[in-house]
Parts: C-alpha cells; structure tokens; sequence
C-alpha cells in the first residue's frame, strides 16, 4: 500500500532528525495508527491527493474514532504535519485544541 511504502521512508528520515527518542517513538506510534484509518476507511488516495479530504479525514479520525483528548489531538497533528511536510505536502489546516492553562503556585 502506497501509505506504508511513505511510512517506511519517513521512518527512517525521522530517525535522523534532532528529535528526542521519545518524540520520535510518538511521531510513529500516531502515525501508524493514523494510516491504519485511513487503509480501513479505504480513503488513501484522497488523503495524499486532496488537502480538504486529508483534513476531514483527520478531523474525523482524532474527534470521532479516536476520541482523543486535547494534548492527545495535538500530538498526533504535529506527527501528521511531519510527515506531510516529509512528502512536499502542505500542513493540516485542523485547529489544533485549546490547552487548559496549569494552575501556578503563589
């Protein structure tokens, strides 16, 4: 499947970026899962061809399927826009979620 053969080359142009470990394993992780949508809901095609479907495949992936909390939906975003970037593709336009703010001691 064309998704997987991007995800293997992004893999190992990741493993070369100045990432920490922890963000690199995130990045995959995320996308994986992403791709793994986007195979079942058999929408590939439009995903790498079309940036108005690639964003309402993502928003319904990250708000319907996987019911994501906020820093949840962010993360993934960023991995996704890494790996769009990583094609020549433009990053997602979906907003990214309001963080709440932490309570700061006095």
């Amino acid at each position: 499947m064309v998704a997987y053969g991007h995800f293997t080359n992004y893999q190992k142009w990741l493993a070369k970026q100045n990432l920490s470990e922890h963000s690199k394993r995130a990045y995959r992780s995320r996308l994986n899962h992403f791709l793994a949508y986007i195979v079942q809901e058999d929408c590939s095609r439009d995903v790498f061809t079309d940036a108005g479907e690639r964003d309402h495949i993502l928003k319904q992936y990250l708000k319907q399927d996987l019911n994501a909390s906020p820093n949840s939906v962010n993360s993934a975003l960023a991995a996704a826009d890494s790996f769009f970037g990583f094609l020549g593709l433009a990053k997602t336009k979906v907003k990214r979620e309001d963080l709440p703010s932490q309570a700061r001691p006095h």
